[in-house]
């Protein structure tokens, strides 16, 4: 349904991806005959996503830089094989683990915010003490390194990457 930009579910089930299941609330603003239910904002990502073709994800992603924790759901479930939700969670586990490979020290990800859980936000916060090299890793280079987990036989697919580094991060 979500890479059909004319399936009547579309709109619906992108809602329920960043509101129900991903647990994002706020407050619903429809565009003018549509379901009041679903955000303009969803709207505007599935619009511009298209089919979610590589190219399409592509160009979403260099135009959106904030609001990451939606748009990632709902790539993740249009595409599940190549693209994994992003967390703040796996970001701060990731750049822990970049602390030992040299050429990724103090590379940055690209999302500003720092999540909910006090713990990753206090390592995140330390892992921001650390000088940065003006390395800015996106959504797909992300993925692409999620990708690596699965290339190196560590995970299946890049969703379960990402599992796995989500539900371990805290620890």
């Amino acid at each position: 349904a979500l890479r059909d930009p004319d399936h009547p579910e579309r709109y619906g089930a992108a809602a329920w991806i960043v509101r129900d299941w991903g647990g994002i609330c706020r407050k619903p603003v429809a565009k003018e005959g549509a379901d009041k239910s679903i955000n303009t904002t969803i709207i505007g990502y599935l619009e511009k996503l298209g089919r979610f073709t590589d190219h399409e994800v592509e160009l979403f992603v260099k135009a959106n830089d904030s609001r990451v924790a939606s748009w990632s759901k709902i790539i993740a479930f249009a595409r599940p094989k190549r693209f994994a939700v992003f967390d703040v969670r796996v970001e701060v586990a990731l750049r822990i683990a970049f602390l030992d490979i040299p050429d990724f020290f103090g590379v940055r990800f690209f999302l500003p915010n720092s999540g909910r859980n006090d713990t990753v936000s206090k390592a995140r916060s330390d892992l921001d003490k650390i000088p940065q090299r003006g390395i800015s890793i996106n959504f797909i280079e992300y993925c692409n390194i999620l990708q690596k987990f699965v290339e190196s036989g560590c995970a299946p697919d890049v969703t379960r990457a990402e599992m796995v580094l989500w539900a371990n991060a805290v620890e």
